[in-house]
């Protein structure tokens, strides 16, 4: 009878771990969805800039463009190597962050 509970407690772990790797992976998937949605429509914007200004959005235009909450458009903007967030600051105090997509990020 031993032999029987060590067999399904060993089935138990193997079958713990499965769920967990799924759930895992489950999560990941929509997140990075959300930065390669995130970081094609900030390319595309970038690349249709005309002035080497252009380009920069803030949290609130990409959350009414790309349909994601704040929390969101943060986790794929601050995950992704190829947005830089920069502090908007019209006056010397920062009022807003905004993004841009670069081709290629400093380290």
């Amino acid at each position: 009878m031993d032999y029987l509970l060590g067999i399904a407690a060993n089935l138990a772990s193997v079958l713990t771990a499965l769920v967990v790797a799924l759930a895992y992976f489950g999560h990941q998937s929509p997140v990075s969805d959300r930065r390669a949605k995130l970081e094609a429509y900030l390319k595309r914007d970038r690349e249709h800039a005309e002035l080497p200004f252009e380009g920069y959005r803030n949290v609130v235009h990409l959350m009414a463009t790309l349909k994601l909450t704040e929390e969101q458009v943060l986790q794929a903007c601050f995950q992704s190597p190829h947005i830089s967030c920069e502090p908007f600051a019209p006056g010397g105090r920062a009022v807003d962050i905004s993004y841009r997509y670069e081709e290629n990020p400093e380290p």
